[in-house]
Order: structure tokens, then sequence, then C-alpha cells
């Protein structure tokens, strides 16, 4: 009797991991649908003050705090900020400040010019 009440504990216990991962592979999902329209809508930002479309945490699909509101403000993001917007985002790459910014704009659908390219020394 024990046996049978110990394999029915363990068969809740995964099919509650189990439903948790559906829940978040949900949750990634949408996000990841809508960023895809973010990406689109940033494609046109060229230009220093072009306003962004924010995207979406993967793991919460809630919009990402404190995203940048303009193309100029990825330019000054710090390596900590980047870090919070790329993990958000899925990625979890080591590189200096520059290419992390880069990375930003190249996962929101940015086209990589010049003008955003500037690094401050932050």
């Amino acid at each position: 009797m024990m046996t049978v009440k110990n394999e029915l504990a363990s068969l809740k216990s995964a099919l509650r991991v189990v439903g948790n991962d559906i829940i978040s592979t949900k949750l990634e999902l949408r996000a990841n649908r809508y960023n895809a329209i973010v990406r689109m809508e940033n494609m046109n930002a060229t230009k220093r003050e072009c306003k962004l479309a924010r995207p979406k945490d993967i793991k919460t699909n809630e919009f990402i705090p404190n995203f940048p509101e303009t193309v100029g403000e990825i330019t000054l993001l710090s390596g900590e900020e980047a870090d919070r917007i790329l993990s958000a985002l899925g990625f979890s790459e080591s590189r200096d400040v520059r290419d992390k910014r880069v990375l930003v704009q190249r996962v929101i659908g940015m086209p990589i010019s010049v003008e955003c390219m500037e690094v401050d020394s932050r």
C-alpha cells in the first residue's frame, strides 16, 4: 500500500513539473511572437532620436523594465544594463560593453549603423 502511495506522490510531482514547463513554454512562445513584431518595427530605427518598440521578457511575457526608449539610449547602456536586457531576451554571452550594446541592437531588430555604434565611457 505504501508503494502505491509513494508512486502516486511521485507521479503528482512529475505532473506539476510538466505543468510548469508547459506554462513556461507558453510564456516564452508568446513573448517570442511579440518580439518578432518588435524586431520588424525597430528595423527602421536608424537615427539616435528614433523611438524603439519595447520587447518582452521571454520568461515572464512582460515588457522589459527600463528598456531604452530611443536608439541613442542604447549607446549609453552600461554593461550591467545590457546584460539584464540580453538575459530577458534569452542571451547570456560574456562580451565587452560595446559588443553587448551591438548585440542588444541586433536582438531587437535594429539595423547596425555607424551612428548607433558610438561608445561612451560607461
